[in-house]
């Protein structure tokens, strides 16, 4: 009985020994084969990357830690996850990296986020990417992949980010990309993909930003992309998308950026855009065909930043917009804007309430006749200025322009003295408009000044000493306004003034001698006003000078000689009252870049005339025949008009492709062609002269001669001159004053600059006719010729 109990309980231990090694054989044998996959697993993971290592180059050596004496885990780059030591990142953005990206990089099956962007990575995008079934993130902007989107890209079902931007991707987007449902953000920016947007991608529910411009992508905006209701950024811009804005979008409240510029969009926008985007900080149409008015809602989109719409066909009235606390750029150039009414521009006004803005583009729109009061523009330019610290001006040069470029109307009203506040601006632009009262004085507290131009304006007053009081000022154009008064003594003030101009005023008394200071001065315009006295001696100093117009003032005295060592341009001192003998070497030794006209006390003119190589015969000939050949220049059907002598068939037609009105030929531009070429011969000047600039042509030039008698312009070879006979004497040759002037009126009113004013074709010949019968009679009764 003993016996037997004992035997039981020895065979009950041998079998629970038995039962205990069975166990741990098994679990030994789960370890091991643990060990083995993780060990296989790992070895995967290290080739893959050593192979990535291997097909490119590495300038920076940013991988040289990728060697067997360290853990694959503890390379450059290199994230593993803690529970299974496997790859689940890796970051080698911004290493200019070279080569193709390895195929075996699809074996590194637990890689969550691949960061490859801007690098220079190319070849094609493995398709074996499509195996990392837990990938998040793939990042391979800025490289140079070329190539199609690999369309097995829909297997990483688990993908969040997909950034493709900057390469060289080609083909069409596939649409299998919208089985990615965790999708949450597309950029394929700057590639040369082609084909339409897919309609599958309104299944991309998670999408928030999808962003493709700079493609050739075409077609429509699909209607599905409505469904993607977490949407915030849409950016299509330069593209060649076409049809219209599919409503559904207008509908996804959470967008804040929506950009389709420059692309072949139509229609318009719904009235209901302010209350259905209520998140909207970017909107961007520019660029396209998008017509209809801007809607009224947009005043309740509280946080619009931009809003560009500029080169649309967009029409009607520009509210206020004093809602928009963040608006910072309005630009809607080159619509149709506008009713013409004297509100249309009131929501400037309202833009002076808005603290953060910046940029206003309104030009070439369909304001109609309005003048405006620019008190609010100076307030809101205050604003535009007031937040660059004035070191940064000292390296960028603020720009305030408020000038007339803007189609069709111009700004009134005073220039407000607060304009001084603005101690930032360097450059200050406010010509061509019609702006009244003085030149404020305090523009001279803008201590940052270089460039003032309030030229074509109706101003009036004196120049404000404090403006020359501005030691930086390198440019200052006041011309073409009413100032009177003298120049201030301050002007020697500006010892970096390159330009000056002070033309077309009613300036008076002596021209001051501090000018002399302004050593740096190139072009000084002083014509059309009532200065007297001489040529400052202080002058001499102003070496740099190339451009010197004192024309029309009432100036006296000799033409100092150190103007012959000046490298002028330009040189006009005609209509004043020198004297003496003109000076005969450098600049008046050049016809084309010097006119004294108008100085009848001056002596020993020597001119170089323009036709040298036309006889005086030559002239009168053609001018014998060109009554006769009227009707043929004026015809709209021969391409050569034959004149009595080849001089004259040479002209004409250099004249008619010269001064032609157009590419096609008409009785008004034919007129004017030869009324021009009436004058050049006549004057022995051409249009392309450099003494006409700054509005003054040839027809203007000779049209004032004749208010003075005009013998003056007249070319002096033509009042007398010699010339062999057929028979080798020398002949004297007269031509009558009488008759030169009047042939200079004809020309002076077949140029006339609008063509209804112009001489016509009946008037036209009746009067050279009778100038030719008068001619020839003349020469008839003293034998000439």
């Amino acid at each position: 009985m003993l016996l037997n109990s004992h035997m039981d309980s020895t065979l009950f231990s041998f079998n629970l020994l038995v039962n205990s090694c069975s166990s741990l054989l098994f679990f030994i044998t789960c370890f091991l084969c643990f060990s083995m996959a993780l060990c296989h697993g790992n070895d995967t993971d290290q080739q893959a990357l050593l192979a990535f290592k291997g097909s490119i180059n590495d300038p920076f050596g940013y991988m040289k830690t990728w060697n067997a004496s360290t853990h694959f885990c503890h390379w450059s780059g290199v994230t593993c996850g803690r529970k299974h030591v496997r790859v689940i990142q890796l970051n080698v953005e911004n290493q200019k990296l070279d080569g193709p990206l390895s195929s075996f990089i699809g074996n590194m099956s637990f890689l969550r986020s691949l960061y490859l962007s801007n690098n220079s990575f190319r070849g094609e995008i493995p398709s074996e990417i499509g195996r990392l079934r837990r990938l998040h993130r793939l990042y391979l902007g800025n490289n140079s992949f070329h190539g199609e989107i690999p369309s097995n890209l829909s297997r990483c079902l688990n993908l969040a980010s997909l950034v493709l931007e900057g390469n060289k991707l080609v083909g069409s987007l596939p649409l299998e990309l919208g089985a990615l449902s965790k999708l949450e953000y597309l950029l394929l920016t700057r590639n040369n993909l082609t084909g339409e947007i897919p309609s599958s991608f309104g299944n991309l529910t998670s999408l928030i930003g999808f962003y493709a411009p700079l493609n050739n992508l075409q077609g429509k905006i699909p209607d599905s992309f409505g469904a993607a209701e977490k949407l915030e950024i849409i950016g299509v811009a330069a593209n060649h998308l076409s049809g219209t804005i599919p409503s559904e979008i207008f509908n996804i409240s959470s967008v804040t950026t929506f950009d389709v510029g420059m692309n072949q969009i139509q229609g318009t926008l719904p009235s209901s855009l302010g209350i259905t985007l209520p998140n909207l900080e970017l909107f961007i149409i520019g660029g396209n065909n998008v017509s209809g008015s801007i809607p009224s809602t947009l005043s309740n989109s509280s946080k619009l930043v931009y809003f560009l719409a500029g080169r649309n066909q967009l029409t009607g009235s520009v509210l206020s917009l004093e809602n928009l606390n963040g608006l910072q750029q309005l630009t809607i150039p080159g619509n149709y804007l506008g009713t013409g009414e004297p509100d249309d521009l009131s929501f400037i006004a309202s833009l002076t309430n808005v603290s953060r803005f910046r940029i206003l583009e309104i030009q070439f729109n369909s304001f109609e006749g309005l003048c405006l009061h620019p008190s609010e523009i100076f307030q809101l330019s205050f604003r535009l200025c007031s937040f660059h610290t004035t070191e940064y001006v000292v390296t960028y040069r603020l720009r305030l322009e408020i000038s007339s470029t803007w189609k069709n109307f111009r700004f009134s009203g005073n220039i407000p003295s607060s304009l001084g506040n603005l101690s930032v601006v360097s450059i200050l632009l406010l010509h061509n408009n019609n702006l009244t009262g003085e030149i404020p004085a305090s523009l001279g507290n803008c201590n940052y000044m270089i460039e003032i131009y309030v030229a074509k304006n109706n101003l009036l007053g004196q120049i404000p000493k404090d403006l020359f009081a501005l030691s930086s000022l390198v440019a200052v154009d006041i011309s073409e306004n009413h100032l009177d008064g003298f120049i201030p003594l301050e002007v020697g003030n500006l010892i970096n003034l390159e330009y000056l101009n002070v033309s077309v005023n009613k300036l008076t008394g002596k021209i001051p001698s501090t000018i002399g200071s302004c050593v740096t001065l190139e072009a000084l315009d002083m014509k059309g006003n009532f200065f007297q006295g001489i040529i400052p001696p202080s002058f001499s100093s102003l070496r740099g000078l190339r451009v010197l117009d004192l024309s029309r003032n009432n100036l006296s005295g000799q033409v100092p000689k150190y103007l012959e060592d000046f490298k002028f341009q330009l040189l006009n001192l005609s209509f004043n009252d020198f004297e003496g003998v003109l000076p005969n070497e450098g600049v008046f030794k050049n016809a084309t870049a010097i006119s004294v006209i108008g100085n009848p006390k001056l002596c020993g003119v020597c001119l170089t005339y323009i036709f040298r190589d036309v006889t005086s015969k030559d002239r009168k000939n053609l001018v014998r025949g060109l009554s006769s050949r009227l009707s043929s220049l004026l015809s709209l059907k021969p391409k050569r008009v034959p004149v009595s002598s080849s001089l004259g068939e040479s002209l004409i037609n250099v004249s008619y492709r010269k001064y032609g009105m157009g590419s096609e030929r008409s009785t008004y531009g034919d007129v004017y062609s030869f009324g021009i070429l009436l004058l050049e011969m006549f004057t022995g000047k051409r249009p392309t002269d450099g003494m006409f600039r700054d509005g003054l042509d040839l027809p203007g030039f000779c049209k004032h001669a004749l208010l003075n008698g005009a013998m003056e312009v007249i070319d002096p070879s033509l009042i007398y001159g010699s010339e062999e006979d057929e028979k080798g004497k020398s002949t004297n040759i007269y031509l009558n004053k009488e008759y030169l002037v009047s042939v200079l009126r004809v020309g002076v009113a077949c140029s006339a600059y609008s063509g209804a004013e112009r001489m016509n074709i009946t008037e036209t010949v009746s009067q050279l006719y009778s100038i030719k019968e008068a001619l020839l009679k003349s020469e008839k009764n003293s034998g000439a010729c």
